[in-house]
């Protein structure tokens, strides 16, 4: 393997940093699994769940340009009431 090879296996996806996304993977479940519960969708599978985040990032990356810039736009120190406001706007009650 030579430096290059070595240097691009190394790199970060700069777009979408695996810190931010872990965060924001983690904030959306908990904001979609209050939303349900406030919903009264107490049984929801897995898979709906799944998707219900994709969305969100798709969401988020349309909105934002990109993961990594989702911090930018969040006021303070937590990701967590921009995500709850996004879930909200995407799957609450219209």
């Amino acid at each position: 393997m030579n430096e290059k090879q070595l240097q691009q296996t190394n790199e970060v996806d700069k777009q979408n940093p695996p810190y931010e996304v872990k965060i924001i993977l983690l904030d959306g479940e908990n904001a979609i699994r209050d939303l349900l519960r406030k919903q009264q969708k107490y049984d929801v599978s897995p898979v709906v769940i799944e998707r219900m985040i994709k969305k969100l990032f798709k969401y988020l990356e349309e909105s934002y340009g990109s993961i990594a810039n989702v911090r930018l736009f969040s006021k303070g120190m937590s990701l967590q009431p921009l995500i709850t406001e996004a879930v909200y706007h995407l799957f609450g009650k219209k």
